[in-house]
């Protein structure tokens, strides 16, 4: 903090043409990592220097390329350092026309509600925003796809431009919305639970649904995922006799189980976050600022990278009055 503020003194000191200390000011933010960058970028002058990308005469330098796309779950890392239990099991369990639908082929699908049905992807590779979509989707099928937006820039493709990704993202949130909204972190990571935790989870749902147990019931018996009818039956009736299961949801939850553990396993191996991945409340709600269509047009979040607004390379130099 010392270092910008004395920055930005020696900027606002200097009003004529190029301010020398906006590129050091800039610089130093995009240094910075990301929870400190959200921090020190609310601040007026931090805010001048980072969305300053159309006034370094360079407007291009600053231009990220947003398309369309369709992206395979188990080729993506997520930036984001956990992926909550609860929220990547709850709505399959709950909405078994769609877990069903998720497992009889890979799509591509449309994830989550209407208007924030498709995740934010970098360089093809990288989850950006829509973690909980995304891993809601691999618990039912790995190599299922779905439906992003891509942010790419020439060159650009590490783990250290992710970084610099969510930070050019979190800048253009803050020009749409005047702030930067956050989430609430912390729940059980997925990424760290083994299966007995899984499948309790897995029974917490499914309890004494009746309406669940009777179309997973079904579902399971066409694929062979319900054990024998004896041998059901001597495994459950403990069980059943102590009240925690009814008979039909113990097979329902084993099956389940047997489906959705190996995706698990897939998930922990081929996709775990990528070395420096931020913790939840500082990742990016590109949602807040309005409809994020999986085949539709960009979302207004990312209006300010395809503009070149937000000034995350060099030359970061201001050669336009701070004024205009």
């Amino acid at each position: 903090m010392k270092l910008l503020m004395e920055s930005w003194r020696r900027f606002v000191n200097e009003q004529g043409e190029a301010a020398e200390a906006a590129p050091e000011l800039a610089a130093q933010l995009m240094n910075l990592d990301l929870k400190s960058f959200i921090q020190q970028v609310k601040v007026k002058p931090a805010q001048q220097a980072i969305l300053g990308g159309l006034l370094d005469g360079q407007d291009e330098d600053d231009m990220f390329t947003v398309t369309p796309a369709v992206v395979t779950c188990r080729s993506l890392r997520p930036t984001q350092d956990e992926v909550v239990m609860s929220k990547s099991l709850e709505f399959p369990l709950t909405h078994p026309g769609d877990f069903i639908k998720y497992r009889a082929s890979t799509g591509p699908f449309k994830v989550g509600p209407k208007g924030n049905d498709a995740i934010i992807v970098f360089a093809g590779k990288y989850v950006i925003d829509g973690h909980h979509r995304w891993s809601a989707l691999y618990c039912c099928n790995p190599d299922a796809q779905l439906h992003a937006f891509n942010i790419s820039k020439a060159g650009e493709s590490s783990e250290d431009d992710a970084v610099d990704v969510l930070k050019a993202v979190q800048a253009a949130i803050l020009v749409k919305l005047k702030t930067i909204p956050s989430a609430q972190g912390g729940g059980r990571n997925l990424f760290e639970r083994g299966e007995p935790e899984v499948k309790k989870y897995i029974a917490s749902v499914i309890g004494n649904n009746e309406k669940l147990i009777k179309i997973y019931t079904q579902y399971l018996k066409k694929q062979g995922a319900l054990p024998a009818v004896n041998e059901f039956k001597q495994m459950a009736a403990p069980f059943a006799k102590a009240g925690v299961y009814s008979s039909s949801s113990k097979a329902v939850v084993d099956g389940l189980t047997s489906i959705i553990w190996p995706n698990i396993e897939v998930l922990q191996s081929e996709s775990r976050p990528m070395d420096g991945a931020t913790a939840r409340p500082a990742m990016p709600q590109t949602d807040r600022v309005g409809p994020v269509v999986g085949g539709g047009k960009l979302p207004a979040a990312l209006e300010p990278l395809v503009k070149g607004q937000i000034n995350t390379e060099e030359p970061f130099k201001i050669i336009k009055k701070a004024a205009e």
